[in-house]
């Protein structure tokens, strides 16, 4: 039994927008039985190898490739407001909504913020878990706050439009992550280290007013 497939027998429409993880196909689209339940479908499975921070596609539910030429991120979110606005409103709905930012774009060996994002954040505060260690964080710490800014941003295009079509008080919020970023001061990667830059994630949860117990 799965989340989706729970959500599925309770009437909801289930979605899946953005980087799965779970089936080990890296850039080949992922089959329907290997997709959790969820049956509105747009994703990767390994969402770096399909695209760029500028560029690339998903696989739609027919595993038929959706590309976008934009932002990853703003072009995902939009594909997740064409779901809102496109979805049957009788139901309630479960919206999984996967970003892959602000991670480590591989094969750019880099992490990169939308044009003119970084500039803003040349001389922020760095974290005390990072400050004089080594590692690559003087290069990419920037970018990597210009990726939180935007994420952010577009988190609030979907608040937004939640409130603009009456669905804001009645929809819980969730917000998380699965790792956080030492930025190579820890061991050769940016992640798989037990030290605060790691491991403290966020986790918000937000109850619309109307969201009763037991609906």
């Amino acid at each position: 039994m799965t989340l989706a497939k729970l959500f599925n027998q309770a009437g909801y429409d289930t979605a899946y927008i953005g980087k799965w993880h779970l089936a080990d196909l890296d850039e080949k689209p992922v089959p329907e039985e290997l997709r959790g339940g969820w049956r509105y479908w747009l994703a990767a499975d390994a969402l770096e190898h399909t695209s760029h921070p500028y560029g690339g596609h998903f696989f739609d539910n027919d595993n038929q490739p959706v590309h976008f030429d934009g932002y990853r991120v703003d072009d995902q979110t939009t594909f997740a407001l064409d779901y809102l606005k496109q979805r049957p409103r009788d139901n309630p709905f479960l919206l999984f909504l996967s970003y892959l930012e602000p991670h480590f774009q591989n094969d750019m060996a880099r992490f990169v913020a939308p044009h003119g994002y970084a500039e803003r954040f040349q001389t922020a505060s760095v974290p005390p878990d990072l400050i004089n260690r080594p590692g690559d964080w003087p290069q990419n710490l920037p970018d990597y706050y210009g990726m939180c800014q935007n994420l952010d941003e577009n988190l609030g295009r979907i608040v937004d439009y939640l409130k603009a079509s009456g669905e804001y008080d009645n929809t819980i919020i969730l917000f998380f992550s699965d790792h956080g970023c030492h930025f190579r001061t820890r061991n050769d990667e940016y992640k798989r280290s037990c030290h605060e830059s790691s491991i403290r994630i966020p986790c918000v949860a937000r109850v619309g007013r109307s969201a009763a117990a037991g609906r």
